[in-house]
This record gives structure tokens, sequence and C-alpha cells, in this order.
């Protein structure tokens, strides 16, 4: 008799839904995805996207040796933009899983991953022409180990954090058990004081952001800004002259106003510039 379940109250060939059921991304969080930005239909930063997806296989123990090979990776990033059709901008999610049987213990550490690709409007990076209120999400805090510098499908604190979005204008700031400001939702978090950028340290669970790597270690530079990576609480935020959030996706977005604070975004507006002529200076 052939295996059968209930899917929304209706049975259904379980054969149907063997891709799912088999994927312990699914069922255990037991992967990884890296998320890709597209301009002028090339992938953007692979060699970054590159070493931490392979710095987060290794830490998870997922054997995949043909990731591994750079060529191999960017080539599929490649393929999925044609195959797509995609010639300017667009967004690529690149999961990968540890495809095994077994329950909490896996029977074996092989892969599977799967690639997808969507077109998006900006082919370059805009500023938000409205400005970010943010608010700081307490109720649940997010652990600080290791495994946080790398992006999982298991993300129950960004989910709940996220009802509290109730305008895409709001932002919500995650803190770590320290009770230090980590990240936001889907970004990394800087604050622009006396001149200088400060954005949490690696080691207070905030996710090794892309963008947040090219600010550090390109950007910067070209501004002659210092950076420092430091552990932020709250009275930083009301305390900083500007208050700005970055992703691959996105790339940088302003943030208008904390509590009773304003601020503006003269900042801002001169790093996407600057980081939309570096993205340009490559092709």
């Amino acid at each position: 008799m052939a295996h059968r379940i209930i899917v929304n109250g209706v049975i259904e060939e379980a054969v149907k839904y063997n891709i799912l059921l088999n994927n312990r991304a699914f069922r255990y969080g037991d992967g990884l995805f890296e998320t890709i930005r597209v301009c002028n239909g090339v992938p953007l930063f692979a060699d970054l996207h590159h070493k931490r997806l392979t710095e987060g296989l290794s830490l998870f123990k997922i054997d995949a040796p043909e990731i591994d090979d750079f060529a191999f990776f960017y080539n599929n990033l490649i393929e999925i933009i044609k195959s797509n059709g995609i010639k300017s901008g667009g967004r690529i999610r690149y999961s990968v899983s540890r495809a095994s049987e077994g329950f909490y213990k896996p029977q074996s550490d092989k892969s599977l991953s799967i690639i997808e690709a969507t077109e998006i409007t900006d082919n370059l990076y805009k500023l938000n022409e409205k400005g970010l209120l943010v608010f700081v999400y307490e109720e649940i805090l997010k652990p600080i180990n290791i495994l946080c510098q790398y992006k999982n499908p298991y993300a129950f604190l960004h989910i709940l954090a996220s009802q509290f979005q109730k305008e895409s204008h709001h932002e919500i700031c995650l803190m770590n058990e320290k009770n230090n400001i980590c990240e936001g939702i889907s970004s990394n978090i800087f604050i622009v004081k006396n001149n200088i950028l400060y954005t949490p340290h690696i080691n207070q669970s905030c996710i090794n952001g892309i963008m947040r790597q090219v600010i550090i270690q390109f950007i910067s530079k070209i501004l002659d800004t210092e950076v420092v990576e430091t552990s932020i609480v709250k009275f930083d935020l009301a305390d900083a002259d500007e208050i700005f959030f970055t992703n691959v996706i996105q790339g940088v977005r302003w943030v208008m106003g904390f509590e009773k604070k304003r601020y503006y975004y003269k900042f801002s507006k001169l790093l996407i510039e600057n980081i939309n002529n570096f993205i340009q200076s490559q092709f």
C-alpha cells in the first residue's frame, strides 16, 4: 500500500511531496543559504558569498566538494541568471542542505543544492526616499555563538520580530543575550558618530553580511573613514549622528528616527553613491 500523508486536511500520496519530506532544511533547518544581488545580469561579490558559504558548510559539516570549487559555484550563478532571462537587476538564493535520511542524527553528510533567481526592478542600488523608524525587539534575545554568522533557514526569531514591522518604512533591531544591539531583521546596522562608523562586532551574534564586509573592506577605505566593530547598546542609537541598515539586496537604508531622536542621511547618501561607483568599476 502506498504511503500517505495529510496535507492541510487532505489525504495525499507521500510521493508527491518527497522533495519536501526528505529535505532536512525543511525538517530541521539543516542547511545554509546565500542571497546574492545581480547587477547588469552579473552576480555581485561572488567571491565573498562563496567564502561565507564554504566556511558555513564546513562548520555545519555538510559535504559539498563541488561547491568548494569557485568556478563551479560561479558558473551556477551565471547559468541561473541566463536561464531566467535576467539582464539587469536580480536576486539569487543559493540554498544548500544536508541530503540524508535520519532524524536529528543524519545518516550521511552529502549535500543538496537548489538555486533560484528572480528579476528585480532596480539595477543599481537606490537610497530609500523615506527614512526608517527604528524599534527595538526585546521579547526574545538572540543567542551568541559562531553559527549566527551564517544564513540558516531556521529563522523564528526574525519572523516573530518582523511582526512588529507594521509598515514598510519601519525596521526592527534585534538584541543579543547580553542586551546589546546585534542586527536588523534582514540587515546589519551601522551608526555614525563624529564621522566614525560603528557596527556590532561578529562576536555580538550578527550575520557576517556581505554588504557589511564590502563597506568595511573596500568602501570605508575609499572614503577614508574609520570603522569600529564593537558592542552597541540602545543608548548608542539615541546618541548617534546617523544610523543606517545594510544588506546585499537593498544596499543602504537610512534611518529617520529612533524614539524621540531624528536623523539625516548625509553619510548614507555618500555611501550608496560610492558603492554604486565601486560596482560599476568592476565591469
